[in-house]
């Protein structure tokens, strides 16, 4: 192999990373081309370690871009901090149990019970799911208060937020042609009032039969995809219309469906405090399409609360990872 065609390539791919991770020009285009972030560093990456082997100069280019796009990566990968919190604070869960595995898309029945005892070992003050199957699911008899809110009037898939603090409002955030929503509650927390919304935007719908190899494959996956990404931010216009009217320091914990470099992701995050940006480590990934990793599943703070820790949990008990975050009120 020559030296001009991988340099070049190379570069290209270079420069790509660092249009996606907004590290020079802020991305802010609704596409498709976040999705390929983790391709796209795997490959450049791949060509930082041939340089290596090859003794050649341009293994620096990574290095180089690494440095340009430094804070944009603690979006991507977080090495762990060595801090050590002493304070406790509030601690918020968000999971997206698929139905509580209602169609086994695991070969296990026993995916309920396993999800109540997960729980019931992790011990959260609040808790969001996302794909909230109500006849399936345990009775998470350790949470006295709880807003469920079902897709249609008296369904059986929906969102549910359980809390150990009372709630003393609810809401709910419906979504035009969806079967997706957001709901949120106020919750009484030490004397002090709190909002905590619980949101999950329209679904990708991936499976391993989408392709991008064949044209005619590829241009009814990119329209299908742009499509989804147009619908998710005119559901964040719903969302944010409710936020404007809030004057209560908030959570948010979300399945947005898409990566932390979209625009979906930008819109929502907006002033909040992102908590793997602040004390995750690794890729914190929650989502696996194939063997590529994706963090979809996101909790936000207000600026008024300190992130004191942050964790996405290694059980496989749905499609989804479940994160948790400990959350001091300032």
């Amino acid at each position: 192999m020559g030296f001009k065609i991988p340099l070049t390539l190379n570069l290209v791919l270079l420069v790509l990373q660092l249009w996606v991770m907004g590290a020079v020009i802020p991305f802010s285009a609704t596409s498709i081309v976040p999705l390929f972030l983790p391709i796209i560093v795997l490959a450049n990456l791949a060509f930082m370690i041939f340089w290596v082997f090859r003794m050649r100069w341009p293994f620096i280019l990574f290095l180089i871009t690494f440095l340009l796009s430094f804070k944009e990566w603690r979006r991507f990968y977080k090495f762990p901090s060595n801090t050590i919190e002493v304070s406790k604070g509030l601690k918020i869960m968000s999971f997206n149990v698929r139905l509580f595995n209602l169609y086994d898309w695991k070969n296990d029945r026993d995916i309920p019970s396993k999800i109540e005892q997960f729980i019931r070992e992790e011990d959260p003050d609040i808790l969001c799911f996302q794909e909230y199957a109500v006849q399936q699911a345990p009775t998470f008899a350790n949470y006295k208060y709880r807003y469920i809110k079902t897709s249609i009037a008296r369904g059986n898939h929906g969102m549910a937020l359980f809390s150990k603090y009372p709630l003393v409002n609810t809401g709910n955030i419906a979504f035009e042609e969806s079967s997706n929503s957001s709901i949120f509650a106020d919750i009484l927390y030490r004397r002090d009032t709190l909002r905590v919304y619980n949101v999950h935007l329209e679904s990708l719908h991936l499976n391993q039969a989408d392709t991008l190899i064949s044209s005619s494959g590829s241009k009814k996956l990119v329209q299908r995809l742009q499509g989804i990404f147009d619908k998710q931010l005119e559901q964040l216009d719903r969302i944010a219309q409710n936020q404007n009217l809030n004057t209560l320091p908030s959570i948010v914990c979300a399945d947005l469906n898409n990566t932390a470099f979209s625009k979906a992701y930008q819109t929502l995050k907006g002033e909040l405090l992102d908590g793997f940006e602040e004390k995750g480590t690794g890729f914190g990934a929650t989502y696996h399409f194939g063997v590529l990793p994706y963090r979809i599943d996101y909790i936000f703070a207000d600026p008024r609360f300190k992130i004191l820790n942050y964790k996405t949990h290694g059980v496989s008990l749905s499609d989804h990872r479940p994160i948790s975050a400990e959350i001091y009120w300032r």
